[in-house]
């Protein structure tokens, strides 16, 4: 990966997964701690959306980025999913870079804190209806790393980004990025053109845990 960043478009190649996916989740997110372990990823169940989710999780992760994953399949355990379609006022701007969106964070298993649980890699998985001509929604990402998390996470101080350390990463539905786990990110809000105003953004976060999430 180039500077532990790796961007591949057009990763799932029937469309109607996209629609479909984009339809369940955007009014109805993933529930938080869902978790899929690696031995069930090519099981099917009678949950249709569990199903995509998991053609998702095999496309991305046993095919496409297999390479990041072979050394250290023996001790995965499984991949947490969770999706945003959070809108823009969802929190404080200067929380996100100063322009809403999704909070400055790091992806973690939420309830091993206090303790920072981070999983192999980190994954966000762009999702649109492709009709729709939409700006922002990219992913900043503070390759500054914990050190960096430590200092902003708290939302006490405003986010310094005049630096080389940050990655912009434009939203591309069907578009994967995979990234170091340490590495801190936001997602600023998504603007549908047409329609000339903030609407929500969806992101699906398929990430590779050692740990199996409570």
């Amino acid at each position: 990966m180039n500077n532990q960043i790796l961007i591949v478009d057009n990763v799932i190649e029937d469309k109607g997964v996209l629609d479909f996916l984009t339809d369940e989740l955007t009014n109805d997110p993933i529930p938080m701690n869902t978790f899929i372990k690696k031995n069930d990823v090519f099981e099917e169940s009678d949950d249709k959306l569990m199903n995509v989710l998991k053609r998702v999780i095999g496309k991305i992760w046993y095919d496409t980025a297999y390479h990041l994953l072979a050394s250290q399949e023996s001790a995965l355990v499984g991949f947490e999913l969770w999706s945003n379609a959070l809108p823009a006022d969802y929190t404080p701007k200067h929380l996100a870079g100063g322009i809403g969106g999704l909070n400055y964070h790091v992806d973690k298993d939420e309830g091993a804190l206090p303790n920072l649980v981070l999983p192999m890699y980190a994954t966000a998985f762009y999702l649109s209806p492709e009709k729709d001509e939409m700006n922002g929604g990219s992913v900043y990402i503070d390759t500054n790393g914990l050190g960096s998390y430590e200092v902003y996470k708290y939302g006490e101080k405003v986010l310094d980004m005049n630096t080389d350390a940050w990655v912009k990463i434009p939203f591309k539905s069907n578009r994967m990025v995979i990234f170091d786990s340490s590495y801190p990110h936001f997602v600023e809000p998504i603007i549908d053109i047409e329609k000339g105003k903030i609407t929500s953004s969806l992101i699906l976060e398929p990430n590779t845990f050692c740990t199996p999430i409570d």
